[in-house]
């Protein structure tokens, strides 16, 4: 296990392996740089843990949570501890 801050460039070339499971903590203001790499993604699960007002980079006008299944945090916490 590791922790660690990459800039968006080094996330477009940044393969993911095939039995990993990955936690992204995303902070930037956009999903852009990292959207198509994750469509490709050869981790077994990749867990994103985003603003709630990131927009979604193929629908400018709407945000990822409105496009995408997801679980809002509290609502995750409460599954974990119940």
């Amino acid at each position: 296990m590791f922790f660690d801050q990459l800039d968006a460039s080094r996330l477009i070339r940044m393969a993911s392996g095939e039995d990993e499971v990955r936690i992204v903590i995303w902070s930037a203001p956009s999903a852009s740089p990292l959207w198509n790499q994750l469509m490709v993604s050869r981790a077994r699960l990749e867990i994103l843990i985003v603003p709630a007002d990131l927009t979604h980079p193929d629908h400018p006008q709407r945000k990822l949570i409105d496009t995408t299944p997801h679980i809002q945090a509290l609502a995750l916490l409460h599954l974990l501890n119940p």
